[in-house]
């Protein structure tokens, strides 16, 4: 209900408004009640580009925002309808898009408005019923101790993911060996119980 929305908006607002900005707008959208989550066929990206699926649930997504935003000058590009794809829209500008492949209109779509489409094979897990927007973790929020994004400011991100090598394990992002050596020892073997 309206009361919901309510305390929604405000909740977004306080956790994603930037403190050099004046103000930062939430926009309620209607969606049919056998649309899929709003998230999977409108998004954003690059500079005033928006994205969305050219069906029913997409164009009307478009339209409800530019019904609230009349004054906006966005560029809309329309994606093969349910073709995944994930979007970077942040602070800073983004222009690569994860599409999935087989989707050519869409690959073109997107090159077309200037964005960088990033073809990912997504066939089997989409035969699953699972999105990219559904279980991809974006990085590009998360802050390290001084406080810098990472990714940003052509630093490339840190990758979590841990590769064994020998004794001791790789981090991708920085490429700094975490030696076995300074893990503390394993717990001792349980004691067997008297028969």
């Amino acid at each position: 209900g309206n009361r919901t929305n309510m305390l929604a908006q405000q909740t977004i607002k306080n956790l994603f408004a930037t403190k050099d900005r004046s103000s930062f707008e939430v926009i309620t959208m209607e969606q049919e009640s056998d649309a899929p989550p709003l998230s999977e066929y409108f998004g954003f990206a690059g500079e005033n580009t928006l994205l969305a699926w050219k069906d029913e649930h997409g164009l009307f997504a478009v339209d409800q925002y530019k019904r609230a935003r009349p004054d906006d000058e966005i560029e809309v590009v329309y994606l093969d309808p349910g073709c995944n794809f994930l979007s970077f829209y942040t602070t800073e500008m983004k222009f690569d898009v994860l599409v999935q492949r087989g989707y050519d209109n869409s690959i073109e779509a997107l090159s077309q408005a200037g964005l960088n489409a990033i073809p990912v094979q997504w066939s089997e897990l989409d035969k699953l019923g699972v999105s990219m927007r559904s279980c991809v973790l974006l990085l590009n929020f998360l802050k390290t101790v001084s406080g810098k994004k990472l990714g940003a400011k052509g630093r490339a991100p840190a990758v979590i993911d841990v590769a064994k090598k020998g004794d001791s394990a790789l981090l991708w992002g920085d490429r700094t060996p975490i030696n076995k050596s300074k893990l503390p020892p394993p717990p001792p073997p349980p004691t067997p119980l008297p028969k």
